[in-house]
């Protein structure tokens, strides 16, 4: 069998172990999976957790590799993946446990709007685990700042400065994104309680661009459900423009307050 990513994003099983253990969930959870892309991570759910998981996409291809990928594994009856818009989810409220917006699904879903759609969706007391792309931009602490001022008055705070190309790739002129400052007061702000938030490591960026770059250098090769939609422009924004300085990938879990 040829290797493949487990998750179209910068993110591996073990951090979505990490941090589902970060939440306190029922035995055999209902999850809805936004964006859920090949099924990857409503097999993880389904396996480990025991979950019954609904998964929606808009891509076919990724939803049939997903299925195939359940019926494999004997998972069939415990995952549902439907072809929806996860901006416009016909589901019922208050009806999951967990909602997943991962691989920056609330970026395409729009946050506000996403998160009271996501609300609506889970029971009292429901958690969601988000991942999306943020700025590393958040104010430096005034106790920072200030101890700098005294002590240190020749050093000044140095603001992050993203090169424009840099800009332009990862928000394609349409995208704007939070810093993890901005991304806890909206969170709070739709009435959820921030249960934690953690950047992946840089080996889950190096594992999500390494089967990039192979679908670019062997496009041919490339596995159904693993070919990762990054161009070369986006390759050099991150290693050789400075954007691995400048963006960081969040993930968070929070609960309905």
């Amino acid at each position: 069998m040829s290797e493949r990513p487990p998750h179209l994003a910068p993110l591996t099983d073990e951090i979505l172990r990490l941090a589902l253990r970060g939440l306190t969930l029922p035995g055999s959870p209902r999850a809805l999976d936004l964006c859920c892309g090949n099924g990857a991570t409503c097999l993880l759910l389904a396996e480990e957790l025991g979950a019954i998981c609904t998964g929606v996409d808009l891509s076919e291809e990724l939803l049939r590799v997903g299925r195939e990928r359940a019926l494999a594994a004997g998972l069939q009856d415990r995952i549902e993946l439907r072809r929806e818009d996860a901006r416009h989810v016909p589901l019922q409220n208050a009806s999951f446990d967990l909602v997943l917006a991962l691989g920056g699904a609330l970026t395409y879903v729009g946050r506000p709007e996403g998160l009271e759609r996501i609300r609506q969706l889970l029971k009292p007391g429901g958690c969601v685990l988000i991942s999306d792309l943020v700025t590393l931009d958040s104010p430096v602490p005034q106790e920072i700042a200030g101890a700098l001022e005294e002590k240190a008055p020749e050093n000044e705070i140095a603001p992050l400065r993203l090169e424009p190309a840099v800009r332009a790739v990862f928000e394609e002129g349409m995208y704007r994104y939070e810093n993890e400052e901005t991304y806890r007061e909206l969170l709070q702000s739709l009435g959820y309680r921030v249960e934690f938030a953690f950047p992946v490591p840089e080996s889950a960026w190096h594992g999500y661009y390494r089967f990039a770059a192979r679908s670019l250098r062997e496009p041919l090769a490339a596995t159904e459900g693993s070919r990762i939609p990054v161009g070369a422009d986006e390759l050099a924004a991150f290693y050789s423009w400075g954007g691995r300085w400048g963006y960081a990938y969040l993930i968070l879990g929070a609960r309905v307050a």
